[in-house]
């Protein structure tokens, strides 16, 4: 509009059909397939749903895996859209401003169906029907300044952003039991079981950054972002996270001129920190569970109790990474051969853990909390080279190598071990845990002579 207003918008509708891997009993199909024994029938019309298992007489005991995909289903649905709405206008001839606001709108839905069945081994005296809808609705707003301005050979860009992202989780789900396998409706299922959920979480950003360029030479970006999360307990619900990054384009430099098989040379650098808060929506606070009983008199009557199983953590801050980076970029003969090579260091302070507590204490859930460090360093390495550009039949082939390593610096204290839940294939035994002067959810278990 008059070339000073810009106003747009995108929208995506989708929909989807995905049928998951029903219930294995603890294990995958792949480990069912390969327990499994070739002289019991897959198949056997005697039994209740015409599957057979083995039935532990041999000391085998998987799940018929065929049973498993055919006989018991679990569907997913879903609808979303996303859609985005933008309106800009040019302030001064250098200055410009942006409001964007988004949505993001998905509605799912999950059915489970287990027949009734005996194949032998063990089997289901009644068919188990569940049945689960939810809502997500995500909003984004946001205001952005912009300020470009060329001076002979300099360049400056400036921004300013603030910007906020509230999210809203709803679900509700009922389950029952049929006897017999002739319906697949919940209405007048026994055993009836309704729950409902409801989560919430906002997300404020407040964010600067400066673009300034010297003669396609020499680059520098430095940025500073202020982020506050609701899920974060009250008083460290904000951080701040800085950034810099420098870059030579080497290959613009005069005294490379003569060197005409050279086609790009750039070394760059960059260090900043980065803000995690990829936990619960009300992980900070005490988890309240209310589904149990209690008797609370003298005539035997149960009525609806509560308890805490979940201890609050009001210190609980964002998990916050250092991360240092130097590059290289190399492009030779027009670019037709290149070469990227990487060095980083990425420190990670507050990790965020969950930390099981001792069954004494009367809490059956983990509390989450900021209980240590871990370090990582890491080696990347890419070349490429591509066909003649001129040639009809064009074609190119790329080679990378790498390596990565990572330690745990410190958790809670220096004895501190930290073990993921126990594996039925280990013997019920955790088969990861993660202690400080080793990598993160190492694997351990016990030592052995081989076969």
């Amino acid at each position: 509009i008059d070339g000073r207003i810009t106003i747009g918008q995108t929208m995506t509708i989708a929909t989807g059909f995905r049928e998951n891997e029903s219930n294995t009993g603890g294990r995958s199909q792949l480990q069912n397939i390969i327990r499994g024994v070739p002289y019991i029938p897959i198949l056997d019309p005697t039994l209740e749903g015409g599957y057979r298992s083995p039935n532990n007489s041999d000391g085998s005991d998987p799940t018929n895996p065929i049973r498993n995909a055919l006989q018991d289903r679990n569907l997913d649905s879903n609808v979303r859209v996303l859609g985005t709405a933008y309106a800009g206008v040019e302030l001064l001839p250098d200055l410009k401003y942006k409001f964007t606001a988004g949505v993001d709108w998905n509605n799912t839905r999950n059915k489970i169906i287990e027949p009734i069945y005996f194949d032998s081994r063990g089997g289901r005296e009644f068919k188990f029907l569940g049945d689960r809808s939810s809502y997500f609705n995500g909003i984004y707003l946001s205001n952005q300044l912009d300020y470009s301005k060329n001076i002979g050979n300099h360049f400056f860009d400036v921004v300013a952003i603030a910007e906020r992202q509230d999210s809203n989780f709803e679900s509700v789900s009922a389950q029952g039991q049929r006897s017999s396998n002739n319906l697949d409706v919940l209405s007048g299922a026994s055993d009836q079981r309704v729950q409902s959920s409801i989560s919430e979480n906002t997300i404020f950003s407040y964010v600067g950054r400066l673009n300034y360029e010297y003669d396609s030479k020499y680059f520098l970006t430095a940025s500073l972002r202020r982020d506050g999360s609701s899920k974060f307990a009250e008083d460290f619900k904000y951080a701040t996270f800085p950034g810099l990054s420098v870059g030579w384009n080497m290959a613009e430099e005069s005294f490379l001129d003569n060197m005409a098989w050279l086609t790009s040379l750039k070394f760059r650098g960059s260090w900043g920190r980065v803000g995690f808060e990829g936990v619960g929506d009300y992980a900070s606070q005490a988890g309240v569970s209310n589904n149990t009983s209690a008797l609370l008199d003298v005539g035997g009557n149960l009525f609806l109790g509560s308890f805490v199983e979940q201890l609050a953590n009001p210190e609980l801050e964002w998990e916050i990474t250092t991360m240092t980076n130097v590059g290289l970029d190399l492009g030779i003969f027009n670019n037709r051969l290149q070469f990227v090579g990487e060095w980083y260091f990425r420190e990670t302070d507050n990790l965020i853990l969950e930390v099981p507590l001792p069954p004494s204490q009367g809490f059956s859930q983990n509390t989450i909390a900021n209980v240590g460090s871990m370090e990582s360093w890491g080696l990347d390495f890419q070349v490429t080279y591509y066909s003649e550009t001129d040639r009809d039949f064009q074609w190119d082939i790329s080679a990378n190598a790498g390596i990565t390593r990572n330690e745990v610096i410190n958790l809670s204290n220096e004895s501190a071990t930290i073990f993921n839940e126990a594996v039925d294939d280990t013997g019920g035994f955790p088969i990861n845990r993660t202690a400080a002067g080793d990598p993160i959810y190492s694997f351990f278990g016990w030592k052995t002579d081989g076969i």
